[in-house]
């Protein structure tokens, strides 16, 4: 039986999962400046948030705004138990390189060029390179 009550909480949901579409979609479209404008009221609520700081990150990053991407990727590549973890050490990496940080990111690779690493390869090719 739908009442007041019930129809305000499916309005709610509506809503949010309206804005949830939005953030996606601005990231998707480039639009970093405008998801951020979403997520940073998420993230304040939420500041160990993986995925809000991992889209944080990437979006600064995509930007080429190396030295503000740093700190929230460096959170997610700290979570161990972050689906984000070891890709936030990739680009972690290579913000540090675009930051003019190579021994950081040296340090970072270097773990990534193990056997096993999704990103062994491009990590071997990098290090070899600097």
């Amino acid at each position: 039986m739908l009442n007041a009550e019930s129809f305000e909480a499916s309005r709610n949901h509506e809503v949010n999962t309206s804005r949830n579409w939005y953030r996606v979609v601005s990231y998707k479209l480039e639009e970093y400046a405008e998801a951020r404008s979403y997520w940073q009221p998420l993230l304040q609520a939420e500041p160990d948030n993986d995925t809000l700081n991992y889209y944080v990150g990437i979006s600064f990053l995509a930007e080429e705004a190396p030295a503000q991407a740093i700190s929230y990727l460096e959170k997610v590549a700290q979570t161990e138990s972050s689906v984000f973890s070891n890709d936030a050490h990739w680009y972690q990496a290579l913000a540090y390189l675009l930051n003019e940080q190579e021994e950081e990111a040296k340090a970072i690779l270097n773990e990534l060029s193990a056997e096993g690493s999704a990103y062994r390869k491009q990590s071997l090719e990098i290090l070899e390179e600097l």
